[in-house]
């Protein structure tokens, strides 16, 4: 079986393309981190890209909505794809040219997921909003008073199933 599932950030902006015959083709590189303790108890991390292609209905909808640091979960198949590349020295981008004057190719390799299904995880503004806040709330907090107010007579009550009588909630008072 030729399964893949991958989960991280785009690491830019998809990019939209047409072939020939006016199909959508999306191109996007996610990243995705693993982490590991080492034998001394330091925590490591490494992170990995992934080339990731997405056809039709999914790369225009891909396209329009995920941008770069956007979370994602890619759902699909890995694919191995050969294509014709420059010759160059090694160690140098200088091109390889025969006898003639003609460049030289070769063949070149690319491992990519074909994607089914690209899930919106989240995104990178919903996260640092939520975190702002929740670091805001963390930081604006009131002291709890020495004593809990009374609650009024009307509070909201609270039916357990073990009790025969309603157990007024303080949490959660009428007129708040």
């Amino acid at each position: 079986m030729n399964i893949a599932i991958i989960a991280g950030r785009l690491a830019s902006d998809p990019v939209l393309r047409t072939t020939n015959n006016n199909t959508p083709v999306c191109n996007l590189r996610v990243i995705t981190n693993e982490v590991w303790y080492d034998s001394q108890g330091v925590k490591q991390t490494e992170a990995t890209g992934h080339d990731v292609v997405v056809w039709n209905r999914q790369a225009t909808a891909t396209a329009q909505y995920r941008r770069k640091g956007d979370w994602v979960c890619v759902v699909g198949r890995t694919q191995e794809r050969q294509f014709a590349g420059k010759c160059q020295y090694a160690g140098t981008k200088q091109d390889v040219v025969d006898g003639n004057g003609q460049l030289l190719m070769i063949n070149r390799y690319s491992k990519e997921i074909v994607a089914d299904r690209v899930e919106f995880v989240g995104n990178k503004a919903a996260a640092n909003a939520y975190a702002d806040a929740a670091a805001t709330a963390l930081t604006q907090t009131a002291p709890m008073p020495a004593a809990a107010p009374a609650a009024p007579a009307a509070a909201t009550t609270v039916v357990g199933p073990g009790n025969a009588a309603p157990v007024q909630n303080p949490l959660f008072p009428t007129g708040v």
